[in-house]
């Protein structure tokens, strides 16, 4: 049985206006549809504009990989400058993936996958667009879990303006703008999420009062 990729994702913090709607084909939301049109974007075509790359050596890559992760997790576990760990990792992850490919987890091991995932899902929607297609490879070979894949999607989506549609992104201490509210419980299972209920209570949030607050009826 092939290794999972399941991580506990720290959630951004920004503003976008004008939430958009992901289509529904045949009563699904279209999510794929949606990220389609996000990835012909000049964002996601010009997302690597004026990024600083650095030399790298794919022999290398485990260890490199292996280093990335373990600054990434001594800064969340003991402190210290998380963005700047964050913009370093980025470069050594992105720089990798530009020379030498987009890796598989045999060849960048738990801890580098980890790593990547890690840079990917904290970096801007251009970025995240820009190596949608090989994330999602990995989440049909089994190596990244369809919940841990559905949060990057959410992000993704709420970076590019539009709804989320797994209820996973908190923004200024309120849940972002939710597709279809209705049924996001069937979709969250749909991908191996809990209820969206006791989700928003490690937030300090009530899902009715957030609704409430979306439609325009809460104080």
């Amino acid at each position: 049985m092939k290794n999972c990729l399941l991580l506990i994702v720290i959630f951004g913090t920004f503003a976008c206006k004008n939430t958009g709607s992901v289509p529904v084909t045949d009563g699904s939301i279209d999510i794929s549809a949606t990220i389609d049109l996000i990835r012909q974007s000049d964002r996601v075509k010009n997302a690597l504009d004026g990024f600083q790359m650095i030399t790298v050596d794919c022999d290398s890559m485990i260890s490199l990989l292996d280093e990335a992760y373990r600054k990434d997790q001594e800064v969340r576990q003991q402190g210290g400058d998380m963005q700047l760990i964050d913009q370093q990792n980025q470069k050594v992850v992105v720089s990798l993936i530009e020379k030498c490919g987009f890796p598989t987890m045999e060849q960048a091991g738990q801890h580098g996958y980890t790593a990547i995932f890690f840079v990917l899902q904290h970096s801007a929607g251009g970025i995240i667009g820009r190596y949608y297609p090989p994330l999602a490879a990995a989440v049909e070979r089994g190596e990244i879990n369809k919940s841990t894949f559905a949060l990057m999607q959410d992000r993704l989506l709420m970076n590019s303006g539009y709804k989320q549609v797994y209820g996973s992104q908190i923004m200024n201490d309120q849940l972002y703008e939710l597709q279809a509210p209705e049924t996001v419980n069937e979709r969250r299972a749909e991908v191996g999420l809990g209820p969206i209920e006791a989700y928003l209570k490690y937030f300090n949030l009530d899902f009715e009062k957030e609704m409430e607050r979306m439609n325009g009826r809460g104080e």
